[in-house]
Order: C-alpha cells, then sequence, then structure tokens
C-alpha cells in the first residue's frame, strides 16, 4: 500500500509540474504569433555582437555563441552575488532587489507586452474596449504592485503560481522578441548546461544556495514554482489486541 501511495504522489506531482508548463508554453506561443512583426528589427542593447542579414552561418554561430556567453557569465556572476548575499542574511537586500525585479518585470517589460497586445487586438475591432494612457498606466502599476506583494507576502498558493507562470511568460516573451534568432538558441543550450553544472557540481552557486537552505531549515529565497501536491495522509495500522 505504501507503495501504491507513493506512486500515486508522484504522478499527482508530475502533473501539477507539467500543468503550469504547457500553459506556459500555449501563452508563449500566443503572444509571440500577436506581437509578431511589431517589433522588427529590433535587438537587444545588451548583446556584444548583432546578428546580421549579411553574416555568413559560421559568423552567426561564433557571434551567437559569444553573446550567450556573456549572458551566462552575467547569471554566474548575479547568483554567487545572490548567495553571498543570502550567506551573510542580507535578507532585506535581497527581498529587496528580488521584488524590484519583479516589479520592473511586470510593470515594464509587462507593459510593453500588454501595449503590443492591446494595438494587436483593437486594430479593426468594434467590440474591443477603449483604453485611455491613465487608465493604462493604473492597471500596470496596480498589477506590478500586486504581483510583487502575491509573491513575496501571504497569498493562496493558486495565485502565486499565476504570477510565476506570468513571470515566465514575460521573460520567454523577451527573449523571443529581443534575442536574434541563433542567439535565443545558444543561449538556450548555455543556459541548460550551466543549470547542470550550477546544481551537480561541488561549487555550483545554485547547490551551494539548496544546501545553506536546508542546513538553516528555511524556503529557497528565489522565484521558485511551488507544486508540490500534497502527501495523503499516513495509514493508521491496526492494533493487534492480547
Amino acid at each position: 500500500e505504501e507503495e501504491e501511495e507513493e506512486l500515486v504522489y508522484s504522478a499527482a506531482h508530475l502533473t501539477s509540474i507539467l500543468k503550469p508548463v504547457s500553459v506556459t508554453m500555449v501563452l508563449v506561443v500566443l503572444c509571440v504569433k500577436s506581437t509578431q512583426g511589431m517589433l522588427s528589427d529590433i535587438q537587444s542593447p545588451y548583446l556584444v555582437y548583432r546578428e546580421e542579414a549579411s553574416d555568413s552561418t559560421s559568423e552567426l554561430m561564433l557571434k551567437a555563441l559569444i553573446n550567450a556567453l556573456a549572458g551566462v557569465c552575467a547569471v554566474l556572476v548575479f547568483t554567487f552575488f545572490f548567495f553571498l548575499l543570502y550567506k551573510h542574511n542580507c535578507t532585506s537586500v535581497l527581498f529587496g532587489w528580488l521584488g524590484l525585479s519583479v516589479a520592473s518585470l511586470l510593470g515594464s517589460s509587462g507593459g510593453t507586452l500588454s501595449y503590443l497586445l492591446i494595438r494587436r487586438f483593437s486594430d479593426g475591432n468594434a467590440w474591443f474596449p477603449a483604453i485611455d494612457v491613465n487608465l493604462f498606466l493604473f492597471f500596470q502599476y496596480n498589477f506590478a504592485i500586486t504581483g510583487v506583494a502575491v509573491v513575496f507576502w501571504r497569498s493562496p498558493l493558486w495565485a502565486k503560481q499565476v504570477v510565476l507562470v506570468v513571470v515566465s511568460c514575460i521573460m520567454a516573451w523577451i527573449m523571443t522578441a529581443f534575442l536574434p534568432d541563433w542567439t535565443t538558441w545558444m543561449v538556450l543550450i548555455c543556459l541548460s548546461c550551466y543549470d547542470v553544472c550550477a546544481v551537480l557540481t561541488p561549487w555550483g552557486p545554485l547547490k551551494l544556495i539548496v544546501e545553506l537552505a536546508q542546513e538553516r531549515g528555511d524556503a529557497i529565497p528565489a522565484l521558485v514554482y511551488s507544486a508540490a501536491a500534497p502527501r495523503p495522509p499516513p495509514m493508521e495500522q491496526p492494533i493487534e489486541g492480547g
């Protein structure tokens, strides 16, 4: 019976993870398709090299690799800085940093995506409600503040999950919209390799953070999607009478 309960729990846990991943993928595809062509020829200013149409395949691969490695190095530096803040109990700075990041992502980047979606759906559609600038800014400001409060304050689990799915969608849309094609694929490959090394190597920054959090008995101080399915209560063992 214990093996059966563990199997049921594992299946429920896997399902609870696949649902938000599937929803995120569908939303990202819809956002990319809806905003396609509205940000043409715009590349991130943080790229080391810009991809040009006249570049050969080898040049595109080299530029994409350098751009991806630069991005991974930046992630590595910030992750170690994150670990040092957590190790020295600078929690106020840490959560202030995370809160500001979430607020800027939901407010600024999310506002850009919302603006493009409004433009797309309002063109030639009389049924779409008219939204002025003041109402739009009011909505984005409150959405960003509410999102930060939901993630870092007491809130229902489903609300935190919704906000984190939205954050994931915005991040994926940014990579698709502002990174050229070759760089996008190279970033995904390099980040996958980085995640493996950061978690499995002895001095990996993510491994150090997880071990320190387990040692202190704290929750991991990060934007972690919680999808743990509740375990079934243990079965009561029958009391043998004598």
